[in-house]
């Protein structure tokens, strides 16, 4: 697959999790609809998020170091898309059942960043 077919597919992708994000944000009522609401919330959210941190991510790598293969820059900027996409779905759940706490974020920070090194780690190996 060409670098530009990879592009418009996740662009495509990644529209699609916008808008469906954008129809549960606006047309879903959270209060009468309750945890099936909530729940399309937190995966259209995590889906959207993943899309775009892939895109920009493999932009910005290939932009960045022209001289490794294009694969690579996809796989580093997909896997760090959902770890940080995770991050920020896993902070507003926290927000969402009131267990939020400054040191619980950290540590789930410190958790991403540890499971990345050692995946980093791994594929040098």
């Amino acid at each position: 697959m060409r670098f530009r077919e990879y592009l418009s597919i996740m662009g495509f992708a990644t529209a699609l999790g916008v808008v469906s994000w954008l129809i549960v944000f606006f047309f879903a009522d959270p209060y009468t609809g309750g945890t099936p609401i909530h729940i399309a919330f937190f995966v259209t959210t995590n889906i959207a998020l993943i899309g775009i941190f892939s895109i920009l991510g493999t932009i910005i790598r290939s932009q960045a170091q022209k001289h490794i293969i294009i694969s690579r820059h996809v796989s580093h900027a997909a896997r760090q898309a959902i770890l940080l996409s995770l991050l920020i779905t896993v902070y507003l759940i926290l927000i969402r059942v009131d267990y939020f706490r400054w040191w619980l974020i950290l540590f789930v920070i410190i958790l991403f960043t540890s499971l990345e090194l050692f995946l980093l780690s791994m594929k040098r190996k």
